[in-house]
Protein backbone atom coordinates (compact mmCIF):
# COMPACT_ATOMS: atom_id res chain seq x y z
CA UNK A 1 0.00 0.00 0.00
CA UNK A 2 0.87 3.69 -0.56
CA UNK A 3 2.65 5.55 2.18
CA UNK A 4 0.58 8.32 3.44
CA UNK A 5 3.23 10.90 2.96
CA UNK A 6 2.95 10.12 -0.73
CA UNK A 7 -0.47 11.18 -0.70
CA UNK A 8 0.58 14.51 1.25
CA UNK A 9 3.01 14.53 -2.26
CA UNK A 10 0.55 14.13 -4.07
CA UNK A 11 -2.00 16.45 -2.86
CA UNK A 12 0.27 19.45 -2.53
CA UNK A 13 1.96 18.45 -5.67
CA UNK A 14 2.13 22.51 -7.66
CA UNK A 15 4.03 23.52 -10.31
CA UNK A 16 3.82 27.11 -9.36
CA UNK A 17 7.14 29.00 -8.02
CA UNK A 18 7.31 30.68 -4.60
CA UNK A 19 7.15 34.38 -4.47
CA UNK A 20 9.81 36.72 -4.99
CA UNK A 21 11.93 38.11 -2.52
CA UNK A 22 15.13 39.77 -2.98
CA UNK A 23 16.63 37.54 0.39
CA UNK A 24 14.56 34.86 -0.16
CA UNK A 25 16.58 31.13 -2.05
CA UNK A 26 15.90 27.86 -2.60
CA UNK A 27 18.22 25.56 -0.97
CA UNK A 28 18.46 22.07 -3.43
CA UNK A 29 18.98 18.88 -1.27
CA UNK A 30 18.95 15.54 -1.80
CA UNK A 31 15.96 14.79 -0.33
CA UNK A 32 14.15 18.02 -0.35
CA UNK A 33 14.49 21.58 -1.26
CA UNK A 34 14.79 24.02 1.36
CA UNK A 35 13.18 27.69 1.09
CA UNK A 36 15.03 30.22 3.29
CA UNK A 37 15.14 33.76 4.11
CA UNK A 38 18.55 34.88 4.29
CA UNK A 39 19.87 38.17 5.11
CA UNK A 40 23.15 37.19 4.37
CA UNK A 41 25.57 39.50 5.67
CA UNK A 42 29.19 39.30 7.36
CA UNK A 43 27.75 38.79 10.82
CA UNK A 44 27.33 36.11 13.32
CA UNK A 45 24.25 33.99 12.02
CA UNK A 46 21.14 32.92 13.85
CA UNK A 47 18.95 30.47 12.14
CA UNK A 48 15.30 30.40 12.69
CA UNK A 49 13.09 26.81 12.07
CA UNK A 50 9.24 27.78 11.04
CA UNK A 51 6.94 26.08 13.27
CA UNK A 52 3.78 25.44 10.43
CA UNK A 53 2.23 27.13 9.57
CA UNK A 54 4.81 30.23 10.11
CA UNK A 55 6.62 30.48 6.72
CA UNK A 56 9.68 32.53 6.14
CA UNK A 57 7.11 35.50 5.36
CA UNK A 58 6.46 35.77 9.16
CA UNK A 59 10.06 36.88 10.10
CA UNK A 60 10.58 40.11 8.67
CA UNK A 61 9.76 41.74 11.51
CA UNK A 62 12.07 39.92 13.45
CA UNK A 63 14.89 40.61 10.86
CA UNK A 64 13.91 44.21 11.28
CA UNK A 65 15.05 44.29 15.17
CA UNK A 66 17.79 41.81 14.58
CA UNK A 67 19.12 41.82 11.84
CA UNK A 68 21.39 44.73 11.94
CA UNK A 69 23.87 43.05 14.18
CA UNK A 70 23.13 39.24 13.03
CA UNK A 71 23.06 37.36 9.79
CA UNK A 72 19.18 35.96 9.62
CA UNK A 73 18.66 32.44 8.50
CA UNK A 74 14.94 31.60 8.27
CA UNK A 75 14.07 27.70 6.86
CA UNK A 76 10.79 26.12 6.14
CA UNK A 77 10.79 22.13 6.99
CA UNK A 78 10.78 20.02 3.85
CA UNK A 79 7.59 19.77 2.83
CA UNK A 80 6.00 22.91 3.81
CA UNK A 81 5.65 26.47 2.38
CA UNK A 82 7.54 26.34 -0.78
CA UNK A 83 10.39 23.25 0.69
CA UNK A 84 9.27 21.11 -1.76
CA UNK A 85 9.91 17.25 -0.62
CA UNK A 86 11.92 15.01 -3.17
CA UNK A 87 10.48 12.10 -1.34
CA UNK A 88 8.36 10.53 1.52
CA UNK A 89 11.46 10.63 3.38
CA UNK A 90 11.51 14.13 3.12
CA UNK A 91 8.51 14.17 5.08
CA UNK A 92 9.79 12.10 7.46
CA UNK A 93 11.54 13.24 11.03
CA UNK A 94 14.85 12.53 9.96
CA UNK A 95 14.39 12.97 6.25
CA UNK A 96 13.92 16.45 7.08
CA UNK A 97 16.69 16.60 9.94
CA UNK A 98 18.95 15.64 6.84
CA UNK A 99 17.52 18.52 4.23
CA UNK A 100 17.84 21.13 7.07
CA UNK A 101 21.33 19.71 8.15
CA UNK A 102 22.43 19.68 4.19
CA UNK A 103 20.84 23.69 3.58
CA UNK A 104 22.16 25.01 6.71
CA UNK A 105 25.68 22.94 5.81
CA UNK A 106 25.74 25.61 2.20
CA UNK A 107 24.72 28.19 3.66
CA UNK A 108 26.89 28.84 6.65
CA UNK A 109 30.92 27.79 6.92
CA UNK A 110 31.03 28.84 10.33
CA UNK A 111 29.16 28.74 13.61
CA UNK A 112 25.66 29.42 14.23
CA UNK A 113 22.84 29.73 17.04
CA UNK A 114 19.87 27.94 16.25
CA UNK A 115 16.52 29.04 17.26
CA UNK A 116 13.50 26.17 17.06
CA UNK A 117 10.00 26.69 18.34
CA UNK A 118 8.04 24.13 19.52
CA UNK A 119 8.53 20.20 17.42
CA UNK A 120 11.34 22.04 15.48
CA UNK A 121 12.67 22.01 18.51
CA UNK A 122 13.23 18.65 18.38
CA UNK A 123 14.56 19.25 14.85
CA UNK A 124 17.64 21.65 16.23
CA UNK A 125 18.15 19.18 19.43
CA UNK A 126 18.81 16.21 16.62
CA UNK A 127 21.32 18.71 14.60
CA UNK A 128 23.16 19.31 17.58
CA UNK A 129 23.09 15.46 18.81
CA UNK A 130 24.71 14.43 14.86
CA UNK A 131 27.37 17.08 15.56
CA UNK A 132 27.75 17.91 11.38
CA UNK A 133 27.00 21.30 12.03
CA UNK A 134 29.10 24.25 14.34
CA UNK A 135 26.09 25.13 16.22
CA UNK A 136 27.64 27.31 19.21
CA UNK A 137 23.92 27.34 20.99
CA UNK A 138 20.27 26.70 20.93
CA UNK A 139 17.23 28.66 21.97
CA UNK A 140 13.99 26.22 22.13
CA UNK A 141 10.74 27.84 22.38
CA UNK A 142 7.73 26.30 23.11
CA UNK A 143 8.86 23.00 23.37
CA UNK A 144 8.45 20.56 25.55
CA UNK A 145 9.83 16.96 26.56
CA UNK A 146 9.01 13.87 24.01
CA UNK A 147 6.46 12.95 26.52
CA UNK A 148 4.71 16.71 26.22
CA UNK A 149 4.95 16.58 22.61
CA UNK A 150 3.05 13.44 22.80
CA UNK A 151 0.42 14.97 24.94
CA UNK A 152 0.49 18.24 22.79
CA UNK A 153 -0.59 16.08 19.34
CA UNK A 154 -3.37 13.95 21.34
CA UNK A 155 -4.83 17.38 22.62
CA UNK A 156 -4.70 19.50 19.08
CA UNK A 157 -6.07 16.31 17.28
CA UNK A 158 -8.46 15.21 20.02
CA UNK A 159 -10.68 12.77 17.89
CA UNK A 160 -7.25 11.12 16.53
CA UNK A 161 -8.86 12.38 12.82
CA UNK A 162 -5.38 13.87 11.78
CA UNK A 163 -3.48 10.81 12.63
CA UNK A 164 -5.25 8.36 10.69
CA UNK A 165 -3.67 7.49 7.73
CA UNK A 166 -4.93 9.24 4.44
CA UNK A 167 -8.47 10.27 6.25
CA UNK A 168 -5.79 13.05 7.83
CA UNK A 169 -3.79 13.74 4.87
CA UNK A 170 -6.79 13.96 3.26
CA UNK A 171 -8.87 16.03 5.83
CA UNK A 172 -5.75 18.64 6.27
CA UNK A 173 -5.83 19.07 2.36
CA UNK A 174 -9.40 20.09 2.33
CA UNK A 175 -9.52 22.10 5.59
CA UNK A 176 -5.89 23.90 5.52
CA UNK A 177 -7.14 27.03 5.16
CA UNK A 178 -9.94 27.23 8.27
CA UNK A 179 -7.57 25.28 11.18
CA UNK A 180 -4.67 28.21 9.94
CA UNK A 181 -7.15 30.41 10.61
CA UNK A 182 -8.24 29.08 13.80
CA UNK A 183 -4.91 27.61 14.96
CA UNK A 184 -3.28 31.69 15.10
CA UNK A 185 -6.16 32.36 17.01
CA UNK A 186 -6.52 30.01 19.42
CA UNK A 187 -2.30 29.99 19.91
CA UNK A 188 -1.51 33.78 20.42
CA UNK A 189 -1.91 36.03 23.26
CA UNK A 190 -5.00 38.05 23.88
CA UNK A 191 -4.38 41.25 21.84
CA UNK A 192 -1.60 39.80 19.24
CA UNK A 193 -2.10 40.21 15.35
CA UNK A 194 -3.58 36.47 14.65
CA UNK A 195 -5.50 37.49 11.52
CA UNK A 196 -2.41 39.55 10.31
CA UNK A 197 -0.16 36.30 11.38
CA UNK A 198 -2.94 33.71 9.57
CA UNK A 199 -3.09 35.58 6.40
CA UNK A 200 0.85 35.66 5.68
CA UNK A 201 0.15 31.93 6.00
CA UNK A 202 -2.78 31.85 3.76
CA UNK A 203 -1.22 34.21 1.44
CA UNK A 204 1.14 31.37 1.18
CA UNK A 205 -0.82 28.58 0.55
CA UNK A 206 -2.98 30.76 -2.21
CA UNK A 207 0.37 31.09 -3.67
CA UNK A 208 0.45 26.98 -4.07
CA UNK A 209 2.51 26.31 -0.60
CA UNK A 210 1.92 23.15 0.85
CA UNK A 211 1.00 22.37 4.57
CA UNK A 212 1.21 18.64 4.77
CA UNK A 213 0.42 18.12 9.11
CA UNK A 214 -1.44 15.05 9.29
CA UNK A 215 1.68 13.42 7.86
CA UNK A 216 3.84 15.00 10.64
CA UNK A 217 1.34 13.89 12.90
CA UNK A 218 1.35 10.35 11.66
CA UNK A 219 5.19 8.95 11.69
CA UNK A 220 7.75 12.15 13.50
CA UNK A 221 6.80 10.38 16.88
CA UNK A 222 8.41 7.56 16.80
CA UNK A 223 11.73 9.09 16.04
CA UNK A 224 11.82 12.12 18.67
CA UNK A 225 14.27 11.89 21.45
CA UNK A 226 15.26 13.84 24.60
CA UNK A 227 18.56 14.00 23.88
CA UNK A 228 19.81 15.94 26.89
CA UNK A 229 22.33 18.13 25.25
CA UNK A 230 25.56 20.13 26.66
CA UNK A 231 25.13 23.42 24.87
CA UNK A 232 24.60 26.81 25.72
CA UNK A 233 20.91 26.97 25.44
CA UNK A 234 17.92 29.41 26.21
CA UNK A 235 14.33 28.28 27.15
CA UNK A 236 11.56 30.57 26.38
CA UNK A 237 7.76 30.12 26.68
CA UNK A 238 5.03 32.34 25.96
CA UNK A 239 2.72 32.05 28.72
CA UNK A 240 -0.93 32.62 26.75
CA UNK A 241 -0.12 29.87 24.73
CA UNK A 242 -3.52 27.95 25.36
CA UNK A 243 -2.37 24.96 23.16
CA UNK A 244 0.56 24.48 25.64
CA UNK A 245 -1.34 25.54 28.32
CA UNK A 246 -0.80 22.02 30.51
CA UNK A 247 2.68 21.46 29.81
CA UNK A 248 5.18 21.64 32.01
CA UNK A 249 7.73 24.58 31.47
CA UNK A 250 11.02 22.39 33.21
CA UNK A 251 10.00 19.41 30.78
CA UNK A 252 12.32 21.64 27.72
CA UNK A 253 15.12 20.80 29.98
CA UNK A 254 15.70 17.44 29.32
CA UNK A 255 16.53 18.46 26.50
CA UNK A 256 19.17 20.72 27.56
CA UNK A 257 19.71 20.49 31.15
CA UNK A 258 21.77 23.66 31.75
CA UNK A 259 19.07 25.93 30.04
CA UNK A 260 18.42 29.20 31.51
CA UNK A 261 14.10 29.40 31.52
CA UNK A 262 12.25 32.38 30.90
CA UNK A 263 8.85 32.95 30.52
CA UNK A 264 7.10 36.25 28.15
CA UNK A 265 4.01 36.51 29.93
CA UNK A 266 2.53 39.01 27.04
CA UNK A 267 2.65 35.90 24.57
CA UNK A 268 1.46 33.01 22.98
CA UNK A 269 2.57 30.06 21.02
CA UNK A 270 4.89 32.53 18.99
CA UNK A 271 7.16 34.82 21.22
CA UNK A 272 9.92 35.86 18.39
CA UNK A 273 6.53 36.97 16.32
CA UNK A 274 4.07 38.12 18.53
CA UNK A 275 6.76 40.54 19.99
CA UNK A 276 9.51 40.44 17.74
CA UNK A 277 11.33 43.51 20.43
CA UNK A 278 11.10 42.20 23.64
CA UNK A 279 12.51 38.69 21.47
CA UNK A 280 15.54 40.26 20.77
CA UNK A 281 15.89 42.11 23.98
CA UNK A 282 15.74 38.64 26.01
CA UNK A 283 17.74 36.71 23.36
CA UNK A 284 21.04 39.13 21.94
CA UNK A 285 22.13 39.08 25.28
CA UNK A 286 22.51 35.25 25.25
CA UNK A 287 23.95 35.55 21.66
CA UNK A 288 26.71 37.91 22.58
CA UNK A 289 27.71 35.67 25.49
CA UNK A 290 27.62 32.83 22.93
CA UNK A 291 29.50 34.49 19.96
CA UNK A 292 31.87 36.19 22.18
CA UNK A 293 30.73 39.81 21.74
CA UNK A 294 31.64 42.38 23.65
CA UNK A 295 31.04 46.20 23.65
CA UNK A 296 34.46 46.24 21.16
CA UNK A 297 32.89 44.53 18.68
CA UNK A 298 30.19 46.84 18.72
CA UNK A 299 32.44 49.95 17.79
CA UNK A 300 34.18 48.43 15.42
Amino acid sequence: MTHPASLDRLLWWTHRSAPDHPQTKIIHTPVADVRVRDTSEERPTVVFLCDPPVMVEHYDELIGEMGSDYRIVVAELPGFGFSKSHSTEALGFQGSVSAVESALSDLVPGSMVVCAPCVCGFVGAELVHRGKLNIAGLVLVQTPDLDGMVRWTERMDPNGRLRKPYLGQILMRVGARRMTKKWFSYATAEGAQHATMAEKSLDVLSSGGSYPLATVFQIWGNELENHGLEIPALVIWGKQDRSHEPTERTSTLKHVPEARLTEFGQCGHFPELEDPAAFAEEVVPFLREVFGQDEKDDAT
